[in-house]
């Protein structure tokens, strides 16, 4: 959330992350400073409401990720037209 910060890749695989850290992540997806465009986010132990919160940051207008990887998490498919929505939702924002 620093307006320096120039990070634009990151790569959380393989790191247990949880819904409750998922949280803190899509804080800082919102920000206006964030610059991250690429996420990795495979296996790891996000479930149900990682998608909702991810959902919530991707209707965001400071949402700026063009690449998110979600395999091999606890996700069920019900999150898919959840994710579809804030998705359609985001780019229909995107071109004003």
């Amino acid at each position: 959330k620093d307006e320096r910060c120039k990070l634009s890749k990151l790569n959380l695989t393989l790191n247990k992350i949880t819904d409750q850290c998922v949280s803190l992540l899509c804080d800082a997806l919102k920000d206006k400073h964030c610059k991250l465009i690429k996420l990795d986010h495979t296996w790891n132990e996000a479930a149900k409401q990682c998608v909702s919160l991810l959902c919530d940051a991707l209707k965001d207008e400071h949402w700026k990720l063009t690449e998110l990887n979600l395999d091999n998490n606890y996700m069920t498919n019900q999150g898919v037209p959840l994710l579809y929505d804030a998705l359609e939702m985001n780019i229909a924002n995107s071109l004003g």
